[in-house]
């Protein structure tokens, strides 16, 4: 990376909000989003951005960034700042996250390209146990192109599966068999509770 200063983006996900919408309703759901989304602006500084992605899900902006561990000590602060009741009246509340974080000197990526590495160290972060943050190196884009490469196969193998199934069956070609499927676009968030938001975890490969 060229000298100078770099940006930094954090992708972030709550760990348990689906249980919090599912068990409670939307609109405790809504009020936590609001309280999350306050949070996340007490602790940045003036000129960093933080916006809401949709569902749970928020990135933050940074800029003015001097080295990774600037950016990690934040992460670190927020899994810790979001763990903490949200003193609502009613039952207490707290969320766990698990962000991922990428970072570029300017120039160097797009932003698109900088939320893609981000998300990909969010899912790192939930594999290591969620409630920890993960920086984006190569080693992680590897793995994510592996994983991607395994689920292509496992998918052609089914198909073919299938197609045999089929013919055996005396159904028309193509017809196939019907296969459960998940919504495009729709990741599978288990619904628990967060580990220790103020630990620190290995990010790199496992095994």
């Amino acid at each position: 990376m060229p000298g100078g200063r770099s940006i930094g983006v954090l992708f972030l996900d709550l760990d348990n909000f689906k249980f919090i919408n599912d068990s409670l309703g939307h609109d405790w759901g809504d009020r936590v989003l609001h309280t999350v989304a306050a949070r996340l602006r007490a602790e940045l500084r003036a000129g960093d951005l933080a916006a809401r992605l949709g569902g749970d899900g928020f990135t933050v902006l940074l800029g003015d960034v001097t080295a990774p561990a600037q950016v990690q000590r934040l992460a670190a602060r927020l899994i810790a700042s979001l763990r903490e009741p949200m003193g609502f009246e009613g039952p207490t509340l707290s969320v766990g996250s698990s962000i991922g974080i990428a970072i570029s000197h300017p120039g160097e990526d797009s932003v698109d390209e900088l939320l893609r590495k981000a998300d990909l160290a969010m899912y790192t972060a939930k594999h290591d146990g969620k409630g920890c943050h993960a920086l984006f190196d190569a080693r992680l884009s590897a793995a994510a192109q592996h994983r991607l490469d395994l689920e292509t196969e496992l998918r052609r193998a089914r198909d073919r599966a299938a197609g045999r199934l089929a013919r055996r069956a005396g159904l028309p070609a193509g017809a196939g068999l019907p296969v459960r499927a998940r919504p495009a676009g729709r990741r599978l968030r288990p619904a628990v509770a967060a580990t220790d938001g103020g630990r620190r975890r290995s990010t790199g490969p496992q095994g």
